[in-house]
């Protein structure tokens, strides 16, 4: 059984149109996972929201750091997406995988929601492990 480690949840608001947030780091503590990020569940969960236009997007994703200063993208790394509709905003969601053995040391997620998207900065996205 795995086991939420507390000390690695970051949250943050989500952003208003055209704009992307991004949580703080965790510190992975090793240059790369390695076999390790195939045992490690990192979980990303949205809250609901009722501004998000219909027919457009959050995007999350995953992004690492050798440096804690200039991250990218997680190379074969998860993205999800949470979509807007029926007049109604989104549901909330929440999103589990796995890190790719090269994930770098520093660990965050970040969300984006294209332009006419509407403002979620109300509501919250909340990057979690399980170990």
């Amino acid at each position: 059984m795995k086991v939420a480690d507390k000390s690695m949840e970051r949250v943050k608001a989500l952003p208003a149109a055209n704009a992307s947030a991004v949580t703080t780091s965790v510190d992975l503590g090793a240059a790369e996972v390695g076999p390790v990020g195939a045992n490690l569940d990192v979980i990303i969960e949205v809250e609901a929201t009722t501004t998000l236009v219909d027919t457009y997007a959050i995007t999350l994703t995953l992004e690492d750091s050798a440096d804690n200063s200039s991250f990218a993208a997680v190379v074969g790394g998860p993205a999800y997406t949470v979509t807007g509709g029926a007049g109604n905003g989104s549901a909330a969601a929440s999103f589990r995988g796995y890190l790719p053995p090269n994930t770098r040391r520093y660990l965050r997620a970040k969300a984006a929601i294209p332009t006419s998207g509407g403002s979620s900065i109300a509501k919250n996205f909340t990057l979690k492990f399980k170990v």
